[in-house]
């Protein structure tokens, strides 16, 4: 009895190892011998670990029916344990891709499963992860987009507020962005500009080239739509600092430049 675990632990080990290390075939290779030899002597908790982190490497190396499957499994093993954490995060990890997979029924049910065992566990961060897919499963349903608008909106606030909690400020501000986009598709302008605002304050401060110039330039142009022309020109003046920081094309700055002039007209 002794071998066999000692034998499992190490190629529950080696596999962990390869996995941290980007080695993902031999990786999967490891868990696989650790899952049946687990499994084989009853050790039902090791083995469903063994196939949720099987389930994560064969995401990683584009396998993803494999990890559907293995992730499955892993949710009906942890069930029978009762793991309730891990029954969250195999929830999580299946209403995502059963989304991904056009089945928008089963995702909701999945990812309201691990929204209420997450609440158990106080796992915000989590928590945030949930409600934010749930507003992207919302969002993805077209019939759900066009009939229930609000439950998309409603998903992202929650989430942006669990994010708060679990002091997660990047993912806050991904989703920040990601409701302020959604705002304005729907015409609902000054609450985007809240949100876009939000975001932008925080990829300022993280010098994240991409997010901030986006932003600078789209509530340039926002203000600028409302006749607010003061905080126009500081936005798109911030967009051309960066610009001319980050040797962006000279045709774009001048483009930029000419729109500033015109509000000094």
């Amino acid at each position: 009895m002794i071998d066999y675990l000692q034998t499992a632990n190490h190629y529950f080990a080696k596999g962990n190892e390869n996995f941290a290390s980007g080695d993902y075939l031999n990786s999967i290779k490891d868990l696989i011998y650790a899952e049946q030899i687990f499994s084989t002597h009853g050790n039902n908790e090791n083995a469903a670990n063994s196939l949720y982190i099987l389930s994560i490497v064969y995401s990683k190396v584009g396998q993803l029916d494999q990890s559907f499957k293995i992730t499955k499994q892993a949710y009906f093993a942890f069930k029978k344990l009762r793991e309730n954490e891990k029954i969250a995060e195999c929830a999580l990890n299946l209403g995502n891709f059963y989304r991904e997979r056009g089945k928008f029924k089963e995702s909701k049910l999945f990812l309201v499963e691990s929204i209420d065992l997450f609440i158990k566990s106080k796992n915000f961060e989590k928590l945030a992860d949930s409600w934010k897919s749930l507003g992207l499963t919302y969002q993805t349903d077209l019939m759900e987009n066009s009939e229930h608008p609000n439950h998309i909106v409603n998903a992202y606030k929650t989430a942006i507020e669990f994010y708060k909690k679990g002091k997660n400020n990047k993912k806050q501000a991904l989703t920040e962005f990601d409701l302020g986009q959604l705002l304005l598709s729907h015409s609902k302008n000054d609450k985007a500009i809240k949100y876009l605002t939000a975001a932008y304050i925080f990829f300022s401060k993280q010098n994240d080239f991409d997010y901030t110039i986006t932003l600078c330039l789209q509530l340039g142009r926002m203000h600028l739509e409302t006749g607010k022309k003061s905080k126009a020109e500081h936005f798109f003046n911030q967009g051309l600092t960066i610009m001319k920081k980050n040797g962006v094309h000279l045709e774009s700055i001048e483009q930029l430049q000419t729109t500033i002039n015109s509000l000094n007209i």
